[in-house]
């Protein structure tokens, strides 16, 4: 398999790698399943702490790119704050007098 991204591994194999480790196979034996040296599967767990770590998540509250591209419309439009948020369906931010 072709390593890509961060670490040298493409997004599916992370999961894999912990499918494998969790039922008990060899850091060789995953090795030889990923064509890698066992070395890179041993750095791979110990770079995680041996630990699988949750997906990134965005917090509700966090813009979204279409948000912002609003946001972005409305100030080139000279819109007030309470304009953009109430199209957007957010409170306006207290004391932004900076729009």
């Amino acid at each position: 398999m072709r390593r890509t991204g961060r670490g040298g591994w493409t997004p599916a194999e992370p999961d894999e790698l912990w499918t494998r480790w969790r039922r008990g196979e060899s850091l060789r034996a995953i090795g030889r399943h990923f064509h890698t040296h066992l070395h890179a599967v041993g750095r791979f767990l110990a770079a995680t702490g041996g630990c699988r770590r949750a997906p990134p998540t965005r917090a509700e509250a966090a813009l979204t790119a279409a948000e912002r591209e609003e946001i972005s419309r409305g100030l080139a439009a000279s819109d007030s704050c309470r304009a953009i948020a109430g199209r957007l369906g957010r409170a306006a931010r207290p004391g932004a007098h900076d729009c």
